[in-house]
């Protein structure tokens, strides 16, 4: 059992932490709720360089959509933001505050959240007074940023030298936010490539070489909430680029690119700091392999039903079409969805004996073992053969250092290996 008794905070210790939390996020609720008023009023002004321009406006009356309702649909998706990420930042200090891991991590999702809204940087486009307010802002979610990546779940400076990494990073993209125009583009595609590779070749070498087993399982409720987000952008960017009406930033704002931009980029990346917080406060309670297993399985199945259904459709029209001579016959339809249902069921087996071999070998292998061991406790009468075997399985699947088998009451016999 991992041992937490290290990272336990108490008495003092304890008490200043939880001060210096509370000044920390009062400061950034305070900030975010100061930037409100004015960006509402921003939003509500309609001029040329203002985000709701003349031609905007008139363009949303023609639809029936007033100003004031399109604000409000502009409010709503950054309210859910802030609440996503500084929610779940105070949820985690909440339920586990004498902990310091999760008391760090609780901070660095409240600063990363309030930059991550997005009402400071257009308030920065319009009010001179908030340009500093934003740039900082930006350069205190950029650690915050990096170290959580880095250090989660176990706030461990390790390799050697990672907190060197972390802070020449931070150092070289001081310039970014309060002098981005005055540097080359090569400074900041050499600055992003470095960001990127450091941001998965150290969780990688963390994950193989420095986490436990209960540390791997957080980081894969935080893995799975990556990808769901990475799911829920590529899906934006896909109905943004094929959508009815061209999103090109040229063209003027348009409610359609509004409506999928807002929420797509708002909404997905919620994922992350929701499945942070499982990862810290349920991992233990949830299996994440089971969900991870059931996820690939059904993504795979659901692919691949999909092109045997569309293909069997276009293969059917292109043999039965010249017989009933029409293009798109219903007999092709109900052969094609017949035929589906037929094949879920063997083809949900073979995907998923392809992904426990592929993914999960060592759960599979186990599952083989069990598997056998039941028919030999079925079929054998050998009391010591039973025994022999048992012990052989507990050692091949768990793997523990000392395996002993009690027999009672009338044998009264132990075996210990």
């Amino acid at each position: 059992m991992e041992n937490n008794a290290p990272y336990i905070l108490k008495g003092n210790q304890l008490a200043w932490a939880r001060l210096t939390w509370m000044v920390i996020a009062l400061a950034m609720f305070g900030v975010v709720m100061a930037s409100w008023p004015p960006y509402v009023r921003l939003l509500n002004m309609v001029c040329e360089t203002c985000r709701m321009t003349p031609v905007y406006a008139e363009t949303l009356q023609a639809s029936g959509v007033s100003v004031e309702q399109w604000v409000i649909f502009q409010i709503i998706p950054n309210i859910i933001v802030f609440l996503g990420w500084m929610g779940m930042g105070t949820v985690i200090f909440l339920v586990k505050s004498n902990d310091r891991r999760a008391l760090l991590f609780s901070v660095l999702l409240i600063i990363i959240g309030a930059s991550f809204g997005g009402t400071m940087g257009l308030l920065a486009d319009h009010i001179p007074a908030w340009v500093w307010a934003n740039n900082i802002f930006n350069y205190a979610s950029f650690p915050c940023l990096v170290s959580l990546i880095y250090l989660f779940p176990n706030t461990a400076f390790k390799p050697r030298g990672l907190a060197w990494l972390l802070g020449l990073l931070c150092v070289l993209f001081i310039p970014i936010p309060f002098a981005n125009s005055n540097f080359p583009i090569a400074y900041n595609f050499i600055f992003g490539l470095s960001f990127v590779v450091s941001c998965i070749v150290v969780p990688v070498y963390r994950y193989r070489r420095v986490m436990t087993f209960n540390e791997r399982q957080q980081t894969k409720w935080v893995i799975f909430g990556i990808v769901l987000a990475m799911a829920g952008i590529a899906t934006t960017l896909a109905l943004v680029a094929n959508g009815p009406i061209s999103c090109d930033p040229l063209g003027g704002p348009k409610l359609y690119c509004d409506i999928v931009q807002g929420i797509g980029y708002s909404l997905s990346p919620l994922m992350i700091p929701i499945f942070i917080g499982i990862g810290i406060l349920r991992s233990r309670l949830w299996d994440v392999d089971i969900l991870i297993r059931r996820t690939l399985q059904y993504t795979l199945l659901t692919g691949l039903l999909a092109l045997v259904y569309f293909g069997g459709i276009v293969i059917l029209q292109g043999i039965l079409g010249p017989l009933t001579g029409s293009a798109s016959s219903p007999i092709v339809t109900v052969v094609t969805t017949l035929g589906i249902a037929a094949l879920f069921t063997p083809l949900r087996h073979r995907v998923q004996d392809f992904i426990d071999r592929r993914f999960f070998r060592k759960k599979y292998d186990s599952q083989r073992v069990l598997a056998k061991f039941a028919i030999t406790a079925r079929d054998e009468t050998d009391l010591d053969a039973l025994t022999g075997e048992l012990t052989r399985v507990v050692q091949e699947t768990l793997q523990p250092e000392r395996v002993s088998v009690w027999l009672t009451p009338s044998g009264h016999k132990s075996e210990t290996v």
